[in-house]
């Protein structure tokens, strides 16, 4: 079984820095991909640092617990700073030409054991995975109905 030490997270919004904060949280290095350094930058602040603070002002975790997560997740705005990822989490928004895309360039980026697994809530996970080389790596769920 493939050890998981670093995970990535494509899409560093709601969903994606719940991802990213838990997996910190839980040990695991985290390196989170956003579309330009500016909103690196901004998602880092707000949801890492003031969502952590606002954890330590309440009492729900020391500011030495905060420095042991905040240390643990970087930032990026280029996929080959998702490259040594074990694992590669995608959260952007639900477009599916743009997943399809994504992982295209995770496909072509990330090492070829890395584990690529979608959070979408809406698409059929083959459909995204197409561009995938090597598709028995990927994995994901959708509630969406498929057709019997």
């Amino acid at each position: 079984m493939k050890e998981v030490k670093t995970v990535g997270v494509v899409g560093f919004g709601v969903m994606g820095a719940a991802i990213g904060l838990n997996a910190a949280t839980a040990g695991y290095r985290v390196v989170f991909k956003e579309m330009n350094d500016e909103l690196v930058k901004k998602m880092y602040d707000k949801w890492v640092v003031s969502a952590l603070k606002k954890r330590v002002d309440q009492g729900k975790m020391t500011q030495e617990q905060m420095d042991g997560v905040t240390s643990k997740i970087t930032g990026t705005s280029r996929y080959e700073g998702l490259a040594d990822c074990d694992l590669v989490i995608e959260a952007a928004v639900e477009n599916m030409d743009l997943k399809i895309q994504i992982f295209g360039d995770l496909s072509r980026t990330c090492r070829p054991d890395a584990i690529l697994v979608s959070n979408t809530s809406t698409f059929l996970i083959e459909k995204l995975m197409e561009k995938v080389a090597n598709p028995a790596r990927t994995a994901g769920s959708t509630t969406s109905s498929r057709p019997t």
